[in-house]
């Protein structure tokens, strides 16, 4: 495809934050079309501080690469506050008018439940990632507010485009929607460069190991994983920990404690990948509860692109992907499983048939997906799919 044109990417974390669906698919737009990344607004104060110890441009429009720019926008400081967080949405939609006025924008596309969609004349996208009203305590959001701009969002919105075929359902379903129903756009995965060779970290366990990355919060079954710990899996865990609500379970701090388990924190994408080519199974551990019935864990995809089989608990997700390589586990099953897959001989032909599923599923092939919708005729829905297609894959 010819470079032509910019998509704007309106995130809910700054290009700086835990790389995720939007980080993701704004790095493989990138591939064919310049991206604006567009930081949440961030007090004067805030930003000034960070500048001063980062050295973040204060506000306006910065280069990230050869082919994304950053816009910033600053507010006044009480940005969370209902009259300061008006003006800072006001300021952040006459930024992106400005910015559009010379441009050839191609598309927008939002990812977060907090902001609102410009009244540009180009195709506007919204992606639902997870249920948002669902998990909006989880995120330390109100969720009347939540609701109010989910509504306000799919009004304004060309096109709707949700993680999985169960919250297309819920967004379709919706009291008073009546446009076009919500596409399913599932989260995608990066594939590891053949050509890189990776040495054992030095802070892996001897031996096999089960692997979890991500953040760790209230979306994780903690009793799972302290279980898993429990029956002599060796486990490394990688991933910030986010808790908003200082309501993370007493069961995942108790995971993390366990002789055990290797907590390593986060780590960048390019040191991730050492420590998933030497694992020997990849975890899931997620809770059975609405918001992550909604949800397609980035994980277990990421797992699958390193050839690693996944044991996930019972979410509808496992159903939607129909990949033998990810197992359920409940209960004590669980540990049942990740035991058996840590055990199984070596299996090359599985590796690879896992990585070949794995790249159906790219982040490379989502952004090529969202780029036809873009650049489609308004009017047209030759690029709806029926929502089992890709469970075919």
């Amino acid at each position: 495809m010819t470079r032509s044109g910019t998509v704007i990417m309106m995130s809910g974390t700054s290009w700086e934050g835990v790389p995720g669906t939007d980080h993701q698919l704004a790095k493989a737009l990138t591939e064919h079309v310049d991206v604006l990344w567009v930081d949440p607004p961030a007090s004067a104060l805030r930003r000034y501080r960070r500048r001063r110890s980062a050295g973040t441009v204060a506000r306006g429009v910065s280069t990230l690469s050869d082919h994304m720019q950053r816009l910033h926008v600053v507010a006044p400081p009480g940005v969370t506050r209902p009259v300061v967080r008006s003006l800072a949405g006001w300021l952040m939609r006459w930024h992106l008018h400005r910015y559009a006025v010379d441009r050839e924008i191609l598309g927008i596309i939002l990812t977060h439940p907090e902001a609102e969609l410009p009244r540009l004349p180009q195709t506007k996208i919204l992606y639902v990632t997870d249920d948002w009203p669902s998990g909006a305590d989880l995120m330390g959001l109100s969720r009347a507010r939540v609701e109010k701009l989910l509504d306000r969002n799919m009004a304004e919105a060309d096109i709707i485009a949700a993680v999985t075929p169960d919250l297309a359902d819920l967004l379709n379903q919706r009291p008073g929607y009546t446009g076009p129903p919500a596409r399913w756009l599932p989260n995608g995965c990066t594939m590891p460069d053949d050509d890189v060779l990776l040495s054992r970290p030095a802070d892996a366990p001897p031996g096999r190991f089960a692997i979890l990355i991500g953040q760790l919060n209230d979306r994780i079954d903690g009793d799972l994983l302290l279980a898993v710990a429990e029956a002599g899996v060796p486990i490394v865990v990688i991933g910030p920990k986010v808790d908003r609500r200082g309501s993370t379970s007493e069961s995942t701090d108790a995971a993390l404690a366990h002789p055990n388990v290797r907590w390593l924190g986060y780590r960048p994408q390019n040191e991730l990948q050492a420590y998933l080519k030497f694992a020997s199974v990849g975890l899931t551990p997620y809770l059975i509860n609405d918001f992550n019935k909604s949800s397609l864990p980035l994980k277990s995809l990421e797992y699958l692109a390193a050839g690693l089989p996944v044991v996930s608990t019972d979410l509808p997700f496992v159903r939607h992907l129909n990949c033998p390589s990810i197992h359920v586990g409940t209960g004590a099953g669980f540990a049942d499983a990740v035991w058996q897959c840590l055990n199984a001989p070596p299996d090359l032909a599985g590796t690879e048939s896992r990585r070949e599923f794995a790249r159906s599923h790219s982040w490379r092939s989502r952004a090529a997906e969202v780029l036809t919708w873009v650049t489609a005729d308004s009017g047209s829905d030759g690029h709806s799919r029926e929502l089992s297609s890709r469970s075919q894959v």
